[in-house]
């Protein structure tokens, strides 16, 4: 099994996570650590050199600042076979790759396994902050132990067989950061795009990944814009599956949005003004991946990042 991290201008968080992956690792059954740095030269080529490890760690530079594309970079120099991907700034479990391997021991490709997640704040923040935070900063878990048809796990503790991604093109640049369209969710993406072409999806109670979360994104501001990115990548997909009931969701969002004005001005609250400001940007966003989809502006596979050499995909 190959971890495959992208990394973007957060050194010092990619030195201490290296350091578990190393650590946990090497008696766990990784052969190599595939390291993309995207967008420019932080650091992170000096820090792969400095961790002593028994495990190779293998730098390359991705000049987008695409988070997508730089997976798919990385999937060029990683092993056939399994690849456990995550973030620069998450905290590894002690047998979170054994859970992985012993998941994986029965297939050889179609199937992907994912871990319940758990969120280390800088600061922490108000209760009713938590509560509309994104999954991937409130913690994320399957309770019925199982995926269901909508299901999609965090993009920080999964793993995939390498095969599977490439035969479908890679990660779609549209989604994840870095994007031109500013939508979220490119593992979401390929979670769904996998589970469509009839790859299993594999829950693994036990494989534990903390992810750090700074204050910065504990607030009203990163909030709002990150609804308007959310609803950017749920208007794409949307259109994309039921193009004939777009004009019907959107009279239900207008009026969710008008049900929540009328609650912040009957129970004025930091909270309910939020949630009414929140919706109103989601709504902001749906309306431009819709003119997006509508607009035939987004990519198709294969996608950026992937060479000739992986199954006749052109870069």
């Amino acid at each position: 099994m190959d971890v495959l991290i992208a990394t973007h201008a957060r050194p010092d968080y990619l030195e201490e996570t290296l350091s578990q992956v190393v650590a946990k690792g090497s008696s766990q059954g990784v052969s190599q650590v595939v390291v993309v740095e995207n967008g420019g030269v932080f650091g992170a080529r000096t820090i792969c050199r400095k961790i002593d490890s028994p495990i190779p760690i293998n730098y390359h530079f991705y000049p987008d600042a695409n988070k997508s594309a730089s997976l798919n970079y990385g999937l060029r120099f990683c092993s056939d076979g399994l690849v456990f991907m995550t973030d620069d700034d998450v905290v590894i479990s002690g047998s979170l790759f054994a859970e992985y391997q012993r998941a994986a021991s029965g297939f050889s490709s179609k199937a992907f396994f994912a871990g319940p997640t758990y969120p280390i704040y800088d600061q922490e923040p108000d209760p009713w902050i938590v509560s509309v935070l994104p999954c991937s900063a409130r913690g994320w878990s399957l309770e019925t132990g199982h995926f269901g048809p909508d299901d999609v796990s965090m993009g920080f503790n999964w793993s995939a067989y390498k095969s599977d991604l490439v035969n479908l093109g890679g990660f779609n640049p549209d989604f994840g950061p870095g994007s031109s369209t500013g939508a979220t969710g490119q593992e979401s993406n390929m979670q769904r795009r996998l589970l469509e072409s009839g790859v299993k999806a594999i829950y693994l109670a036990e494989a534990k990944v903390g992810h750090r979360v700074p204050h910065g994104r504990c607030n009203d501001e990163w909030l709002l814009a990150r609804a308007e990115r959310q609803g950017i990548e749920y208007g794409i997909r949307r259109s994309a599956k039921e193009p004939h009931r777009i004009n019907r969701l959107m009279v239900g969002q207008y009026c969710l949005t008008l049900r929540l004005w009328l609650k912040a001005l009957s129970r004025p609250s930091r909270e309910n003004r939020f949630r009414w400001k929140s919706i109103l940007k989601m709504n902001r966003g749906m309306r431009k991946g819709i003119r997006l989809y509508k607009a035939g502006r987004l990519l198709v596979p294969p996608f950026p990042g992937l060479s000739v050499e992986e199954g006749g995909l052109s870069r």
